[in-house]
């Protein structure tokens, strides 16, 4: 499979960039600008977004994600990374680390969704459907409505709005909706993953993210053997692209503490 993908910087240790469903790796070149400064960063796009192919299988789950970017990984013969993650991009990152220690050595899920409410999954499986049921005719519009979540009605004509309409106009409706799906399907990240991941965990919130709660990233914080937590004051649910200096701040520092970034 064909992948998209930016390498920057240099150094021995690398991280391992992943963005959140229906957008690409531009969202996250802010924060790829930054860390690059300290070491290698592999900015990539999902299967199915950006510049790479969509998953030949149908119905996939996120452990599908999972393991096909833990292939890409090996296929760039990285020894081991630190993995950040957002949105959908946060659960895949936890899975990674539980799954394979040998390989991800820190993990940093930004905004993840853990152990979602009833209501809350009634409403994501509502959108997944909506998705998935849109006419062509429809679908420009639809594809556009995260924006709405996302930002607020202030932020309409600001540069980081702009990105992600760009991103989400551009992206396949096909690997869309079933990232989404398998998104939407999931209760966010699973207990028995927490309890197997033994790395070091930062979860980066956001302060008005009401899908992705802060009180979400604290909980699973408490839940791992050795859990750190930064909430990004005034953020919603895109502050990897609205407070990326203070994103990338926060990551640096904790890289730096385990020897996984270091500054020329």
């Amino acid at each position: 499979m064909n992948w998209g993908f930016e390498l920057s910087g240099q150094g021995d240790a690398t991280v391992l960039l992943i963005h959140g469903v229906g957008l690409n790796r531009s969202v996250n070149a802010p924060i790829a600008q930054a860390l690059s400064q300290g070491c290698q960063v592999i900015n990539l796009d999902l299967p199915g977004h950006g510049e790479s192919d969509r998953l030949a299988i149908s119905n996939i789950e996120i452990a599908d994600l999972v393991e096909t970017i833990d292939q890409f990984v090996q296929s760039q013969a990285v020894p081991m990374a630190a993995v950040v993650g957002h949105s959908i991009g946060a659960l895949i990152s936890v899975e990674l680390g539980a799954r394979y220690p040998a390989r991800y050595q820190s993990v940093v899920p930004i905004t993840p969704v853990y152990a979602r409410s009833a209501e809350a999954s009634q409403a994501v499986q509502a959108r997944a459907k909506a998705m998935a049921k849109c006419s062509t005719e429809d679908w420009p519009r639809e594809v556009l409505a995260p924006l709405a979540r996302w930002f607020g009605p202030d932020e309409a004509s600001s540069a980081a709005y702009q990105r992600c309409a760009d991103a989400l106009s551009v992206v396949d409706p096909t690997a869309y909706v079933a990232a989404y799906q398998a998104f939407a399907q999931s209760q966010g990240v699973p207990d028995i993953q927490l309890d197997a991941l033994k790395q070091p965990m930062l979860a980066i919130a956001a302060e008005h993210d009401i899908n992705s709660t802060p009180v979400m990233a604290q909980a699973m914080v408490d839940r791992v053997a050795n859990g750190s937590l930064h909430t990004i004051q005034g953020a919603k649910h895109m502050a990897p692209l609205t407070h990326s200096r203070e994103v990338a701040a926060a990551i640096v520092k904790f890289l730096s503490l385990y020897g996984h970034w270091n500054a020329a």
